[in-house]
């Protein structure tokens, strides 16, 4: 037996389940973006993007009667229904990555008295492999200044930006860079206001009121590794808290 693992926040040990393989795509499936131009040999490839990614657990169901074993399959098959969406898998032997996972393909089973077998297909269309944990990076800035950020991930990741005056100031047209992409909100943070700019998402409030009116510029990425954000706002603006919070991925 390989390490178990808990899937929907539920132990497989919980069904009489055992996990005796496992098979992950190393990448997600890739998908060519190209064009055929007549005339020309080959093709003309603009770039090569991520599809979805696969994965396939085989599991082993034991337990003390049948009707046991009935009532941990139907168990099961309620934590795992795909009409749910997407749900997180957690092996143990990687405790600190997260699947968003779902059914995919029938389930062909293979009874004895008190033991059923299947092969369980999941896919994943957000092909990356999650921290379990978020990251948070807090900094009083002056406009100009710096804040180093690491994404541990080995893929770029969107992040939520939340931006507040540090004591009673005002903080004026706030922009923030990160590498040679520039986020700039054109408007005016009060004390006790919070304006949150959230990369991955495409969206922008203040404090929960919707603030897209004010934006223009791009929506920065974290690249793997070390990142610098650059903090700037306009004339009479005073120190602000930023804060950058993401949660690192992996191809």
């Amino acid at each position: 037996m390989i390490p178990g693992a808990t899937i929907n926040g539920h132990r497989l040990e919980e069904f009489g389940c055992y996990l005796s393989k496992r098979k992950v795509d190393l990448v997600p499936v890739t998908r060519d973006i190209e064009v055929t131009i007549p005339g020309r040999p080959g093709v003309y490839d603009f770039r090569t993007e991520h599809s979805k990614r696969q994965l396939t657990l085989s599991l082993s169901f034991v337990a003390d009667s049948r009707s046991a074993l009935q009532a941990n399959l139907r168990a099961f098959a309620r934590v795992v229904d795909p009409t749910q969406g997407y749900i997180p898998l957690i092996f143990d032997d990687e405790p600190d990555k997260v699947y968003r996972v779902k059914v995919t393909q029938e389930i062909a089973t293979t009874y004895l008295p008190t033991i059923a077998q299947f092969d369980l297909t999941l896919k994943m269309a957000d092909p990356f492999i999650y921290a379990a944990q978020p990251t948070s990076v807090t900094k009083a800035m002056e406009p100009g200044d710096h804040m180093a950020v690491t994404n541990a991930g080995t893929a770029s990741t969107g992040m939520l930006i939340s931006i507040s005056p540090v004591a009673d100031g005002v903080v004026v047209n706030p922009s923030v860079t990160v590498g040679a992409v520039t986020v700039t909100w054109t408007g005016s943070i009060a004390s006790g206001q919070t304006l949150h700019i959230d990369t991955e998402g495409y969206t922008i409030d203040l404090s929960g009121v919707n603030a897209m009116a004010g934006w223009t510029g791009d929506w920065p990425q974290l690249a793997p590794g070390d990142n610098t954000l650059i903090f700037q706002a306009g004339v009479g603006s005073s120190a602000a808290q930023l804060t950058v919070s993401f949660t690192a991925r992996f191809v």
